[in-house]
């Protein structure tokens, strides 16, 4: 689905996990929600997205958890959000599951075209369960020339993120798969 009309697009899957040995398992990792998004840029500077922006998305993920029947949620997303916005404010507004948010650290991912500021924390994962997530910069200045899209024309620098990985923690000793967040770049290129 899209957040805005054609833009900002979002996915959400179940998944369930197909080893199990006996039915009714309660294992941590039964199934999971797993939310891919790009959400929208709040209208102002420093303040959180309006309800009416993440609607879409709250509705697909509250659909696809009813109809999985898991409430576990692990959300993958350049959330578009200020370091001052919370990730236990995005698991609240996007109404998660639970009381528990688990998230990377708001790094300063965002972006190659500002300099990657103090307030660009925009990439995150974050879930409702587990008991800690530990997080990896993917990649430190300088950053490889490939990332650093600048437009020949207007020398307008691309808007590239540094990925990021977030490590679950799931049960003390146990770890879930590292999940990885796609590194982004945009660059708009406008002829006269």
């Amino acid at each position: 689905g899209c957040m805005i009309s054609e833009d900002r697009p979002f996915i959400v899957q179940a998944f369930e996990r197909i080893d199990i040995a006996t039915e009714g398992s309660s294992d941590a990792l039964d199934g999971v929600v797993v939310i891919g998004a790009h959400f929208p840029h709040p209208s102002r500077f420093n303040e959180s997205l309006s309800d009416d922006l993440v609607l879409p998305l709250r509705l697909a993920l509250q659909s696809v958890i009813e109809a999985s029947a898991t409430s576990k949620v692990v959300l993958i997303a350049d959330t578009n959000e200020f370091t001052s916005t919370s990730s236990d404010m995005i698991t609240s507004y996007l109404e998660l599951p639970g009381n528990t948010t688990m998230s990377t650290s708001l790094e300063q991912t965002c972006c190659f075209d500002n300099g990657f500021s103090t307030w660009g924390a925009f990439d995150r994962i974050i879930a409702n369960f587990g008991s800690g997530m530990e997080t990896v910069v993917l990649m430190d200045s300088p950053l490889p020339l490939w990332a650093q899209q600048v437009n020949p024309v207007t020398q307008k620098k691309g808007a590239f993120h540094k990925p990021i990985k977030g490590i679950l923690k799931i049960a003390e000793g146990h770890t879930g798969p590292a999940v990885t967040t796609s590194s982004t770049s945009t660059m708009s290129t406008t002829t006269s």
